[in-house]
C-alpha cells in the first residue's frame, strides 16, 4: 500500500541501503510499513509552524539479483498548525506535489494525491530511524530468503529436468538398439530367403561331363579310323567338344561370383546383426534394464548364417574343383586325338 501510494510522487535519490538521520536535529520521525516497504518522515519545526524534513521509502526489489532494498529519498517544506500538516514534496525538475493531514498524538496521517481516483490515506506512527532500520533490514533479509530459495527450486527443477532427459535418452538408446537388432534380424532372414542358384553350379559340371563324353567319343572314332582322312575329322571333333567343356567352366565361374558375391553379403548381414545384438547387450546393462530381445534366436541366427555362407563355398570349391579335372581330361584327350595318324 506505502509503494503503491507514492510510485507517482517520484524517486528522488535512489539507494539501496538502510538510511539514517544524517546528523540532524530531528524534532520528530513518524513511520509505516506494509508487507514489502517501509516508510520514514522526519522534519524538524521552527517553532514558528514551519517544517523542513524528508521522507525515505523502501521497498522489496522485485528482481533476482541486486540490492534487495531499493530506497528514495524526497525533501519537503510544509506547516504545521493546530495539529493540521501540509507536506510540499520536492519531486525535482522543478516539480511539487502537497500532502495535506493531520498529527493526532503519535498519529500522523496524510493524504497523497494519485493521477486517478481518490487520495491514498497514509496512516504513520511516531518512532525511531533505529526501528525503520531494522524493518528495512528485515524486509531485505526475506527478499534474500525468497531469492535463495527460488534459486533452490530452480536448482531443483534443472535437476529435475536433467535427470528427466537423461532417462529419455537412455530410453531413446534402448529403443534404437532394439531396432537395429530387429533391422538386421530382419535382413539376415531376407538374405537366407535370397539363396544363390546352387543347382546351377551343378547344371554347369553334368554339361561339362556331357561334353566331356563327346571329346571321348571323337577320340576313340579317330583311333578307330587312324591312317585315314575320317581320323583328321574326328580329331577336330574331339578338339571342338574340349572347347565346349572349357566353355562350361567359365559358366562355372560366372555362377560362382554369383556364389560368392551372396555369401560375402549374407556374412557381412550376419556380422551386423552379431554387433547390433552385442551393442544391444551393452546398453541395457550401462541401465540396468532387460534387452527386450530373444538373445538365443537372434545368436542361432547368426550361426545358422554363417553356417550356410560355409556351405555355399564349400559347394563351389567342390564344383570348381570337379570342372578343372573335366577341363584337364578334356584337353588330354583331344590333344591325344590329334596325334593320331591321318591322311
Amino acid at each position: 500500500m506505502i509503494a503503491a501510494a507514492l510510485a507517482l510522487v517520484g524517486c528522488g535519490n535512489a539507494s539501496g541501503g538502510i538510511v539514517g538521520t544524517g546528523g540532524r536535529s530531528v524534532a520528530a520521525v513518524f513511520s509505516g510499513h506494509d508487507q514489502t516497504s517501509a516508510l520514514l518522515i522526519q522534519w524538524t519545526d521552527d517553532g514558528n509552524g514551519k517544517v523542513t524534513g524528508s521522507i525515505q521509502l523502501a521497498q522489496q526489489s522485485t528482481s533476482r539479483n541486486g540490492e534487495p532494498i531499493q530506497s528514495s529519498n524526497l525533501s519537503f517544506s510544509g506547516t504545521l498548525h493546530a495539529g493540521q500538516v501540509a507536506l510540499v514534496i520536492n519531486r525535482g525538475l522543478g516539480m511539487t506535489q502537497t500532502w495535506n493531514g493531520t498529527l493526532d498524538g503519535d498519529t500522523l496521517t496524510v493524504g497523497v494525491p494519485q493521477s486517478s481516483g481518490p487520495i491514498a490515506v497514509l496512516a504513520l506512527t511516531r518512532g525511531t530511524v533505529q526501528e525503520f532500520n531494522q524493518y528495512v533490514s528485515a524486509l531485505g533479509g526475506a527478499v534474500n530468503d525468497a531469492r535463495a530459495q527460488q534459486a533452490s527450486a530452480d536448482a531443483a527443477h534443472a535437476a529435475a529436468e536433467q535427470s528427466s532427459e537423461a532417462t529419455a535418452a537412455a530410453d531413446r538408446a534402448l529403443t534404437a538398439a532394439q531396432s537395429a537388432v530387429a533391422s538386421a534380424q530382419g535382413n539376415v532372414q531376407e538374405a537366407l530367403k535370397a539363396a544363390p542358384d546352387l543347382a546351377a553350379l551343378d547344371k554347369d559340371v553334368r554339361q561339362g561331363q556331357t561334353d566331356l563324353a563327346k571329346v571321348k567319343s571323337a577320340a576313340t572314332t579317330a583311333r578307330s579310323h587312324s591312317g585315314t582322312y575320317d581320323a583328321c575329322s574326328d580329331a577336330s571333333d574331339a578338339q571342338s567338344a574340349a572347347s565346349d567343356v572349357q566353355g562350361d567352366s567359365s559358366s562355372l565361374d560366372g555362377d560362382v561370383v554369383g556364389v560368392t558375391t551372396s555369401a560375402d553379403e549374407l556374412d557381412r548381414l550376419a556380422d551386423v546383426l552379431r554387433d547390433a545384438v552385442t551393442a544391444l547387450q551393452a546398453t541395457a546393462a550401462s541401465q540396468g534394464a532387460p534387452t527386450g530381445l530373444d538373445e538365443r534366436t537372434a545368436t542361432q541366427l547368426v550361426t545358422t548364417a554363417k553356417s550356410t555362407t560355409k556351405g555355399w563355398r564349400a559347394k563351389a570349391a567342390t564344383q570348381q574343383k570337379a570342372m578343372a579335372g573335366l577341363v584337364a581330361d578334356a584337353g588330354k584327350i583331344a590333344d591325344q586325338a590329334g596325334q593320331i595318324p591321318c591322311s
